[in-house]
């Protein structure tokens, strides 16, 4: 039987969020953890101005990059993973 493990990685983690027994299952969760990690990223932008920092962390870049990621892709920052893998009796 098939599952999709779908969760998050980035430069120093890698994480499982959920196992999907269907690969549409798994699309939704895939683009729930894309949208997280844009609301994150567009938090930061709004932190970093309130808080008067004036160099640029990247958030407007990654936010770029997250919205053109298609599943099985990934980026140049954290991003969803999904992986198909087969279970064993």
């Amino acid at each position: 039987m098939k599952v999709w493990l779908v969760g998050s990685a980035g430069y120093d983690f890698s994480d499982i969020q959920y196992v999907c027994l269907s690969y549409e299952s798994a699309l939704k969760r895939w683009y729930e953890i894309r949208d997280n990690l844009i609301k994150q990223a567009e938090d930061m932008i709004i932190y970093e101005h309130n808080e008067g920092y004036t160099g640029n962390g990247g958030w407007e870049k990654d936010i770029a990059l997250l919205q053109k990621l298609k599943p099985g892709e990934t980026c140049q920052c954290d991003c969803p993973t999904i992986k198909e893998m087969e279970v064993e009796p």
